[in-house]
């Protein structure tokens, strides 16, 4: 089975993902262990070989939702009310949201969702 990522020409072959992480929603969103799980990738196709993030919030009850991307940082969240549906937008845990040149820094801060990012361990 393939992964069709969209903006990328079509389904990836091989799949880049093991079985249990196909079937991503209307939204893209899968779901994996109790959380959603949700990939960005920046429109530009020369960014996007770069730059990616990603989200996972759980989808039956508020905890913690938690952000990764290019750099290596993981980020978690506490406040607010990240659960089932809404979920964390692709600039929460960016600095502005616009563009994909400033991310929270990796040891934390405040994102433009207003929400405090900090570091996981």
């Amino acid at each position: 089975m393939s992964v069709d990522v969209p903006g990328l020409g079509g389904p990836l072959a091989p799949p880049v993902l093991g079985a249990s992480y196909q079937g991503a929603d209307e939204n893209g969103r899968l779901k994996k262990s109790g959380y959603f799980l949700q990939v960005h990738l920046p429109a530009d196709p020369k960014v996007r070989s770069e730059r990616w993030c990603a989200y996972a919030w759980p989808f039956a009850r508020p905890d913690r939702a938690l952000y990764v991307d290019w750099r290596g940082a993981i980020l978690q969240t506490h406040e607010g009310e990240y659960f089932g549906e809404k979920g964390p937008g692709r600039s929460a845990a960016f600095s502005q949201s616009d563009g994909w040149e400033r991310p929270v820094e990796i040891t934390g801060g405040v994102g433009s969702d207003g929400r405090s990012w900090r570091p996981v361990f």
